[in-house]
């Protein structure tokens, strides 16, 4: 015979957008713990840059495009329910402004990005750069992974 009963329900889903906020303080979120669910997979996303400026030139003369921002940083992880508060706080980083890097997201236990208080980072990523008279300004850095003391459980899976 065969056994059902160990099988998961229907997954639940919860999408978290950036708000207008472009600091670390402001436009938490909260999530609350479902009930009778058993494992919880989250994907964070930090925010990319904002590309260069392109180079400002006279009528015929040569000027090179701004470069592309960098793109954000994924974290991805699984973990118990059973592991997590009934509560959990996140922020989604918002894209650079022009030759701005891009905010990092966060899923913590507090709304604040206190070390300790951190369960994920998924770091901005960086500005392009501005163009010039004979080339197109440098490509903004990918975002890099953050250290795990930073942020405990980002470093599973990796």
């Amino acid at each position: 015979m065969l056994e059902l009963s160990g099988l998961p329900k229907k997954y639940h889903a919860a999408v978290f957008t950036t708000p207008s906020s472009t600091t670390t303080t402001l436009g938490w979120q909260s999530w609350t713990k479902p009930r009778g669910f058993t494992m919880c997979l989250m994907t964070v996303i930090g925010a990319g840059g904002g590309g260069g400026n392109g180079f400002t030139r006279a009528t015929l003369n040569q000027g090179g495009g701004g470069g592309g921002g960098g793109g954000g940083a994924l974290c991805k992880f699984l973990v118990p329910m059973a592991f997590l508060p009934n509560s959990l706080y996140v922020l989604c980083g918002a894209g650079g402004a022009a030759t701005a890097a891009g905010i990092g997201s966060y899923v913590s236990v507090l709304p604040n990005i206190t070390t300790r208080n951190v369960l994920a980072i998924a770091d901005g990523g960086g500005a392009g750069g501005t163009g010039t008279g004979g080339a197109g300004g440098a490509a903004g850095a990918a975002s890099s992974a953050p250290a795990v003391g930073n942020a405990r459980l980002s470093a599973i899976g990796h």
